[in-house]
C-alpha cells in the first residue's frame, strides 16, 4: 500500500486528506508538527508528503527544504497547501505541487495524480 505523511495545523484538513487518500488505498501518518513530519518521512519513506505551510516546529517551506537536502529523500514528492502563499512560492521552495486552501476533493485528487505521474514509479 502506498503511504503518505500529512502535516497540517488544521486537524480537520489533515483528516479530510487522509480519508480521501484512504479511499484510494493509501495509509497515512498525520501530524501538526513539521519536525515530527520530517522524522516520519525519514522513518517511513512515504511515496508522498502533503503539508500545510503553518506548522509547529518546522514550517511547511522549511520541511520541504529539509526533505530536499536529505540524501535519501530528495526525490520524495511533496505537495504544499496554503491559504497564505501561492504556487510560485511553494514551487520555488522545492514542492512538486500546490493546493490553495480551501480546496475540493477533485482538486486534491488531481494534484496528487499529477505529482505522482511526474515523479514516476518508485
Amino acid at each position: 500500500m502506498p503511504h503518505v505523511v500529512i502535516a497540517d495545523n488544521e486537524p480537520l484538513v489533515a483528516e479530510f486528506v487522509q480519508r480521501a487518500l484512504g479511499r484510494l488505498g493509501w495509509t497515512a501518518d498525520i501530524t501538526t508538527n513539521g519536525n515530527v513530519a520530517f522524522h516520519l518521512v525519514i522513518a517511513k519513506r512515504p511515496q508522498l508528503v502533503i503539508s500545510g505551510v503553518s506548522l509547529l516546529g518546522l514550517d511547511g517551506l522549511a520541511l520541504v527544504q529539509a526533505i530536499r537536502s536529505h540524501p535519501q529523500l530528495t526525490a520524495t514528492p511533496v505537495i504544499l497547501m496554503s491559504a497564505w502563499i501561492g504556487a510560485e512560492e511553494a514551487l520555488a521552495a522545492g514542492a512538486n505541487g500546490f493546493l490553495p486552501k480551501p480546496f475540493r476533493l477533485a482538486e486534491l485528487e488531481a494534484v496528487v495524480s499529477q505529482v505522482l505521474n511526474e515523479a514516476g514509479p518508485d
